[in-house]
């Protein structure tokens, strides 16, 4: 009994400070700032897909200047890391304060008169922002006077979208601080709201510190009839941002947002660059969309979901049929084509020489019409080059594709170093997927014919397509199909590794056990309304042969 309670003497109650004070008190200062600002950024990378912290919320005397007055209302989930650890105590919380880089991550999800969002800014003191804004998102509204509680859980109404005069709150906030912008996007149905800050951001005189920017409006594009002119009217008038200067901007995402794109010269530089959703009145010129790639030659990522340079095939070749720009990207490795009619597609493709292009997303739809043309011209070599550009894929994303079968089996037989397939076989002729699980046959009435049934008798080593793929990720397969696919290459000498299937498609609890324990990784994962799939993402140095150690990723 003795010992017990001598052992007990020396084991210090966690609850009692020790007589000498707290060891990590004993911390010099930078420490514990770089202690902070690790906690913030885990904190920050565990809730990257949902980048807004809706749940954190702070009192209206939220001011920078204020010692312990801050009343965060901790709804579910808790304040952010930085504020958490700037309310343990008085030397915490100087510390934190004078940590800038903490309170550099600006949302405005707490409400008018966003008096945190403000607070945040000044404690950055000059260090980058990175500035996020959804006005589709429900915010809270302004915060109760000091003293007050307010039930925000329970009391729904409480909350709206952002107003025009809330945004405008905003901008007034963070565009005098602009030059200090590290990042910055914007998201909006109604396109007023784009539009008054577009008019604000082209009275900036430079944004010099700008790496990203990604300006969204969340247009119904599949409910719009007119595709050719920009609405509402009134919010036409193109606009030139930044004065031009923005130096450092390598980062640019433009979802119906058009600029003044004959005087626009600060998108240069660029490394990854989207445009997508502009009607037809809107898109740059095939001039000024040339020079704008041509003046990026380090550019790596290019999407082009129905947007483009303004005109048609036609408007792009002169009198003798010679296309007017030829195009070459020499560091171009991923390339999303979405949305587009086959002969505005293929026009495009005719200018660009991608040699490097190693990511390649097909998605259209019945609309878009047949796209056999466009694969006919992918699989043949270029002129002056000895293989396909297809030849040099290691990912291939199928999001949707009308294609004959014979030049199916073209597609697939240029495909000789693919690793990975995403594959949406709903918006997709099934025999695509079939025929990537069964050997190549030749049928002598029709040699470009293969059979469509899967051959689960396959010999190893029998020649099959696509003989490098180890990963797949499907919509429209069941559980089934796979377990026939996977078995079939498998016997081939082919076997697949790593498998992600959608998790509406029935994949019933044997199915799963058996790809389970045939596979060296299987995942389900939750795919969107229109099904936009996403699949392991490749270092850009990545040769075939460098997957093997990789899981599956799904974003």
């Amino acid at each position: 009994m003795k010992e017990k309670a001598a052992r007990n003497e020396r084991v210090p109650n966690p609850y009692i400070p020790p007589t000498s004070g707290c060891p990590i008190n004993r911390l010099p200062p930078e420490l514990l700032a770089y202690i902070f600002t690790v906690g913030a950024r885990m904190e920050a990378e565990e809730n990257s897909a949902d980048w807004q912290m809706d749940d954190d919320y702070v009192d209206s005397d939220y001011d920078s200047a204020s010692d312990s007055e801050d009343s965060d209302e901790e709804e579910e989930g808790g304040p952010e890391f930085q504020v958490l650890v700037s309310h343990v105590c008085r030397r915490w919380r100087e510390v934190a304060l004078e940590t800038p880089n903490l309170w550099t991550s600006i949302d405005f999800t707490e409400g008018p008169p966003f008096e945190k969002s403000r607070a945040w800014v000044e404690r950055s003191k000059g260090a980058p922002l990175d500035i996020a804004i959804d006005c589709q998102e429900s915010i809270r509204p302004a915060s109760p006077l000091p003293g007050e509680e307010h039930d925000y859980s329970t009391d729904e109404d409480e909350y709206k979208s952002m107003t025009l005069e809330d945004l405008s709150t905003a901008l007034s906030i963070i565009i005098p601080h602009v030059e200090h912008w590290r990042s910055f996007e914007l998201m909006v149905h109604d396109y007023k709201f784009m539009y008054l800050t577009l008019s604000e951001l082209s009275k900036c005189p430079s944004a010099p510190m700008l790496e990203g920017m990604q300006l969204y409006h969340y247009d119904d594009w599949d409910e719009v009839t007119d595709h050719m002119t920009f609405n509402p009217k009134d919010c036409a008038t193109p606009f030139v941002l930044f004065n031009n200067n923005a130096p450092k901007l390598h980062t640019v995402a433009l979802w119906g947002v058009h600029l003044r794109w004959s005087d626009t010269t600060f998108l240069s530089g660029l490394v990854d660059l989207e445009l997508a959703y502009h009607t037809h009145d809107v898109r740059p010129s095939l001039e000024d969309w040339a020079r704008m790639l041509t003046e990026s030659p380090e550019l790596k990522i290019l999407t082009l979901s129905a947007s483009g340079p303004k005109g048609e095939l036609s408007d792009w070749v002169d009198d003798d049929g010679r296309h007017i720009h030829s195009i070459t990207l020499p560091s171009l490795t991923d390339l999303v084509l979405a949305f587009h009619p086959t002969p505005y597609v293929c026009g495009i493709m005719k200018m660009l020489t991608v040699p490097n292009l190693r990511h390649l997303t097909l998605d259209f739809d019945t609309m878009d019409g047949d796209q056999t043309p466009l694969i006919s011209q992918l699989v043949e070599p270029r002129p002056g080059e000895k293989k396909s550009l297809l030849n040099n894929l290691l990912q291939l994303k199928i999001g949707g594709l009308v294609c004959e079968r014979p030049v199916m089996n073209d597609l697939l037989g240029a495909l000789t170093n693919l690793r990975v397939l995403n594959i949406n076989v709903d918006h997709t002729d099934p025999v695509l997927f079939e025929k990537l699980g069964h050997p190549i046959a030749v049928n002598e009435e029709n040699p470009r014919d293969t059979p469509l049934l899967f051959d689960s008798a396959a010999a190893s080593n029998t020649p099959m397509y696509c003989p490098l793929l180890d990963t797949i990720t499907t919509t429209g397969v069941d559980g089934e199909q796979m377990r026939a696919f996977i078995e079939a290459r498998r016997k081939a000498g082919v076997p697949i590794k790593r498998v992600c299937m959608n998790e509406v498609d029935p994949v019933n609890d044997s199915d799963e056990e058996w790809i389970t324990s045939n596979v060296e990784a299987f995942e389900l994962f939750e795919g969107s309304d229109d099904e936009t799939m996403s699949v392991i993402e490749l270092g850009e140095d990545m040769e075939p042969g460098d997957l093997d150690e990789f899981d599956i990723g799904i974003d």
